[in-house]
């Protein structure tokens, strides 16, 4: 829960900015850099929770883990190349 408030607060922090300041662009990696931190921490948080779990839970929370990752990493890279190749148009979040 720590690391999704920290996330919440890091992500409204940096669309505020971003909306009322017009940083430059190292602002903004830095911004976006700060921003990702917390999905880095949740990782870290289940590699301990896989890692000092039963030989069951550790392999079940693995295959999950692998398949999520596997899915969002699809998603990502597909919506990218149909961004690139103009099937769709660029969705502006900010």
């Amino acid at each position: 829960m720590i690391y999704a408030v920290f996330y919440a607060i890091a992500l409204s922090f940096s669309i505020y900015v971003i909306k009322h300041f017009n940083p430059s662009n190292v602002v903004k990696f830095i911004l976006a850099f700060l921003t990702s931190l917390p999905i880095g921490g949740t990782i870290l948080v289940f590699h301990k929770f896989i890692k000092n779990s039963d030989e069951f839970i550790r392999a079940q929370t693995a295959e999950t883990f692998i398949k999520a990752s596997g899915i969002t990493l699809f998603i990502a890279t597909l919506w990218g190349f149909m961004e690139n190749y103009s099937a769709i148009a660029h969705m502006d979040f900010i």
